[in-house]
């Protein structure tokens, strides 16, 4: 089953950095510039395994904060990832003074560096192998099973 990526970024790097880490193809990364198209998008489809990530500034992350909402308002993804760069630079107190509070709002992953990336693309690996994979159309199974699509 694909696991659906939906970035929310500025330019390509982060997208460029999932494929990179995804070393068995199981992601579909589809990138978005504005949060809205997102939520649209993601209000159509019935793919449970959609992860939504969101490269924010500090100050776009405190001007979320500061509405102290939980973050499932973000209806398409309920399962929102956090990426700033800017937290790298922070000190260690301002840091991960943001992530707790991310974190508290329903956020399930902070990350700052591409390096954390493999690590949070495990995690969302194993949350979309609890799902099951989507029963077929009986079209399909026929056509797969045919001798020459082995």
């Amino acid at each position: 089953m694909m696991i659906s990526l939906y970035l929310v970024v500025p330019n390509r790097r982060l997208s460029w950095a999932v494929r990179v880490a995804d070393e068995q193809r199981r992601f579909e990364v589809v990138r978005f510039r504005l949060l809205q198209h997102v939520i649209e998008k993601g209000n159509t489809e019935e793919n449970p395994c959609k992860i939504l990530i969101v490269q924010w500034t500090t100050e776009e992350i405190l001007r979320e904060l500061a509405r102290n909402e939980p973050f499932n308002r973000f209806r398409s993804s309920p399962r929102l990832i956090v990426y700033c760069p800017e937290l790298a630079q922070k000190t260690v107190e301002e840091g991960e003074e943001i992530r707790f509070a991310l974190l508290q709002l329903g956020v399930i992953a902070v990350f700052s560096q591409f390096r954390e990336l493999p690590t949070i693309l495990s995690m969302v690996q194993r949350y979309a192998n609890r799902f099951p994979l989507p029963q077929q159309q009986w079209s399909q199974v026929i056509y797969d099973s045919l001798p020459w699509k082995k």
